[in-house]
């Protein structure tokens, strides 16, 4: 399925600005929206959702600067980044836009290409920074964040006669291990068990594949969305079993 295009919004009160950067971009492979000022940008934001804001920092009534700043009380850099675009170049100005949250500042005349290069950037930084806040750092997995969220998401597109199951398991015995041997053992013993955990999920070739992700400490949730009850106690058991093995942790079992 090819992913939806990266959605823009171009902020500025010159109807030629705006049409040449809604072409260009739009050109370039982006779904693109314009808002003439700061009211109907703020009205379109708050309504929907975009992935950039290009946003004009002189305008009549509510400048760039003063969206900017409603901008950043309610979304942060990574959840919506935004490059200011003015004629103004000079160094106390920028300095006020990075000050209030700006990503990135473009000075008028546009070159077109570097624009481009720089919105790319700032996407890309974006959507890292959401997904590193949705994984956890030691296994690679999803977090409790991600997990509720696919939750969440499989709860509200149910159909009727659709079954969906969640796998919860916790490891006994995790607290000891770290007194005894250290958080660096508990950390080896966390990373084996989702290493044996995946190779069970992959090897069931269940479609789509069951979502794993660490809910806490040494919990772990499975998440298998359409699967049959059979099917999702069949998993449960290999998962078990998978884990009768014992894990060897610095010479100790």
């Amino acid at each position: 399925m090819t992913p939806d295009p990266c959605k823009l919004l171009v902020v500025d009160d010159n109807p030629q600005n705006r049409d040449l950067l809604r072409r260009r971009l739009t050109g370039s492979g982006y779904q693109v929206e314009v808002a003439e000022g700061g009211a109907e940008a703020l009205e379109k934001i708050n309504q929907a959702h975009y992935d950039l804001v290009l946003l004009d920092q002189v305008m009549p009534g509510m400048s760039g600067l003063d969206l900017l700043r409603l901008l950043r009380a309610t979304h942060s850099a990574s959840e919506l980044p935004v490059i200011m675009v003015s004629a103004l170049g000079d160094s106390e100005v920028i300095v006020d836009a990075f000050d209030l949250g700006a990503n990135d500042y473009v000075v008028k005349p546009i070159d077109l290409r570097v624009m481009d290069a720089r919105i790319q950037t700032q996407l890309l930084r974006s959507q890292t920074e959401r997904q590193n806040r949705l994984l956890d750092p030691l296994t690679g997995i999803g977090n409790r964040a991600m997990f509720l969220g696919h939750l969440g998401d499989a709860l509200a597109g149910r159909r009727p006669g659709k079954s969906l199951a969640v796998l919860l398991l916790d490891l006994d015995g995790f607290q000891i291990l770290n007194d005894n041997l250290g958080h660096q053992a508990g950390d080896q013993a966390l990373i084996e068990t989702v290493g044996r955990f995946r190779l069970v999920i992959g090897e069931s070739a269940m479609h789509p594949a069951p979502l794993l992700a660490r809910v806490g400490a040494d919990e772990f949730a499975i998440l298998l969305d359409g699967a049959p009850v059979e099917q999702a106690e069949a998993l449960a058991r290999t998962l078990l079993t998978c884990l009768l093995r014992p894990l060897l942790l610095g010479g100790s079992q």
